[in-house]
């Protein structure tokens, strides 16, 4: 799955540690769902400031997988303010939506985890 995380950026984080790298993976899998609630309830509530905490909150989640496409989506959510179109709000909402969900199954298929 090298297109969504790289594995072994991943393992040279954790010094090589394949049984933390796969404790890492099911926290990951458990705080992911936990986020996407909060981002989108953040997003019914059209909190914007709100929304941004928890895509921060993403990237960090997500750094230990060296998976540059989330980082980027949720690097560039991070930036969005309040007075930005509704439409870039909601391209950059399902850009990060989609690609937590990305992660998050290339994760599940990598580690051999079920939902």
């Amino acid at each position: 799955m090298t297109s969504v995380f790289d594995m072994d950026g991943a393992l040279e984080r954790v010094e090589g540690d394949h049984e933390l790298l796969d404790e890492l993976a099911r926290i990951y899998l458990n705080e992911s769902s936990e986020l996407s609630i909060a981002i989108s309830h953040a997003m019914e509530q059209n909190d914007i400031i709100a929304a941004t905490k928890v895509a921060h909150t993403i990237k960090g989640a997500s750094s230990n997988f060296c998976a540059q496409a989330i980082f980027d989506a949720a690097w560039n959510f991070e930036q969005l303010q309040p007075s930005n179109s509704p439409e870039e709000i909601a391209l950059a909402y399902r850009t990060l939506l989609h690609e937590l969900e990305r992660l998050s199954h290339a994760i599940r298929q990598e580690f051999h985890i079920r939902q």
